[in-house]
């Protein structure tokens, strides 16, 4: 008897690239009975359950996301993490464990160039870095030689396609947000990866009027909203003529929208200091996320960012800080993969004042 995963001495990997390569030169015909046959030709011992298996696979490759479709409709997996050839590993309940699949180096490689047709992006040596959004809600990340020692290396992250309850989301903090969302006061989501800032800010915009405007500005666009939004998303050059379109340039094209609300997916870049200077100049209410481990810490991160593109003098920076952004939400991921809003600081002339957890010296 075969054991799991392997077919009298060949594993079952080796067996769908094989299939697939006859498959995808037309040698085997890309039909379930066909492909089922060549199975049955090229592994004759294999168990009806394995062939099946195997079928799947190839199904998969041909014209899915290969071998790891199943998971990404395992409604429990948040991540499914590639590291090259070899054992995947997904992300359930906040643990990562093996998630019960080899993939060969041919799997992987199908795997990257379905990923990359389907996201519209170019990956290959000189383009070895892409992100990219999937249907279905999921977002992308692509690493591949030279960038990827022993890669390539894909992490497919799960975000949420449907607005979450600020009260599901924020907790006891939830009636604090949503009085500020009301009041139109610039909300600053900090956290770490996967703390849940997009969640929370997705609950946040379903909290604003219906009559209002909100021009959104992502590097991905995957920010949950059952409303209607102005959306732009930041794309990559193509490397064959096609510039780039960066985060800051699609700020300020937002400013020409007639925003009543600019709600910025991450802010980790020169586009600090256009948000800055748009949110003094009247739009208020708008919202934005950065990657900080606190309150003082988001701050201090937003400043050097500003300072790192503007010739104005610190204190200056730090000034015009204090009087454009109103609150720091700082949210945290649990051990047991539940994100919960530790600490919230509201922003004033003398610098930060916690209103709920300790938020640091800013």
């Amino acid at each position: 008897m075969s054991t799991p995963g392997v077919a009298s001495g060949i594993e079952l990997p080796a067996l769908v690239a094989k299939i697939h390569l006859d498959v995808a030169t037309s040698v085997v015909p890309a039909d379930i009975e066909s492909i089922t046959d060549a199975i049955g030709h090229a592994a004759p011992w294999l168990s009806e359950g394995e062939s099946s298996e195997v079928v799947r696979r190839v199904l998969g490759r041909v014209g899915g996301l290969g071998e790891i479709e199943g998971l990404l409709h395992d409604d429990d997996v948040t991540d499914v993490l590639i590291d090259g050839p070899g054992e995947v590993v997904v992300e359930r309940h906040g643990r990562l464990t093996p998630a019960g699949l080899v993939l060969d180096a041919d799997g992987v490689s199908t795997l990257v160039e379905q990923l990359a047709r389907i996201g519209n992006r170019r990956v290959d040596s000189r383009h070895p870095m892409a992100d990219l959004s999937l249907p279905g809600g999921f977002r992308v990340n692509i690493a591949v030689a030279p960038v990827a020692v022993g890669g390539p290396f894909v992490s497919i992250r799960r975000f949420r396609t449907a607005v979450s309850d600020l009260t599901e989301v924020a907790g006891r903090s939830a009636g604090l947000i949503a009085e500020a969302v009301a009041d139109r006061r610039n909300v600053l989501v900090s956290g770490a990866t996967g703390a849940g800032k997009t969640t929370l800010l997705g609950a946040m915009v379903d909290r604003c009027g219906s009559f209002e405007r909100l021009v959104v500005v992502e590097d991905v666009a995957e920010l949950p909203a059952s409303r209607h939004l102005v959306r732009l998303e930041a794309q990559p050059g193509d490397g064959e003529g096609r510039p780039a379109t960066s985060i800051r340039e699609l700020l300020r094209s937002a400013l020409r929208m007639r925003p009543d609300r600019l709600v910025i997916g991450e802010v980790r870049g020169a586009e600090a200091v256009d948000l800055v200077h748009a949110l003094g100049t009247g739009h208020r209410g708008s919202m934005a996320t950065i990657h900080a481990d606190g309150p003082a810490s988001a701050m201090r991160r937003l400043e050097l960012l500003c300072a790192a593109h503007e010739t104005t003098d610190a204190a200056l920076v730090r000034d015009q800080l204090r009087d454009v952004v109103d609150l720091v939400v700082h949210l945290e991921r649990t051990p047991t993969g539940s994100r919960l809003v530790t600490a919230i600081g509201e922003v004033g002339a003398k610098g930060l004042r916690a209103v709920q957890g300790e938020v640091g010296q800013w």
